[in-house]
């Protein structure tokens, strides 16, 4: 791994919620250049930026990216998809009544982007899903410390190992 850094954009003014792409070859992220926070993808390589949104008078909030490239985001309360850097969609999202009476669902933790081990070894800390969870080694129990819109990462356990960082 390099020491160095790169910076990617020197607007004077927000540019937030980066989200690399899969490949790693282009960074997503939200900028306010055209007078609200839109949607831009920058080229690492060649530095060309291309804007993905082009919302007026609301920004755009809680840009995600999924494994496939999509991206997801909220925009006035509402929750969209990219697909392909193209099509804009605001996805039909419907809450069923009695949510309380619907049975839960075990998720298998299988897709892990990253761990971390523990200073004293019992426990892992895992990424996935986008979001933290914490692996017992002694008797396999497994908790959920994040449950956000964003994409957790870059884990790693404080010395004591009391606490778990992560961005």
């Amino acid at each position: 791994p390099s020491n160095s850094y790169t910076q990617v954009s020197d607007y004077n003014g927000e540019n937030l919620a980066p989200v690399f792409a899969p490949d790693g070859k282009s960074v997503y992220y939200t900028h306010e250049k055209d007078k609200t926070l839109n949607i831009y993808k920058k080229d690492l390589s060649s530095k060309s930026e291309k804007q993905i949104t082009k919302f007026k008078d609301f920004p755009v909030r809680e840009l995600s990216i999924a494994s496939n490239g999509n991206l997801v985001f909220v925009w006035k309360g509402d929750i969209y998809i990219v697909k392909n850097d193209s099509s804009t969609k605001k996805l039909n999202i419907s809450v069923a009544t009695n949510a309380g009476y619907q049975k839960l669902k075990n998720l298998a933790i299988n897709n892990a982007t990253e761990f971390a081990v523990s200073p004293n070894g019992k426990e892992i800390a895992i990424i996935n899903r986008g979001e933290l969870f914490v692996v017992s080694v002694d008797n396999a129990r497994t908790k959920r410390i994040t449950n956000t819109s964003y994409q957790e990462r870059m884990i790693t356990w404080a010395p004591d190992g009391k606490a778990i960082y992560y961005a």
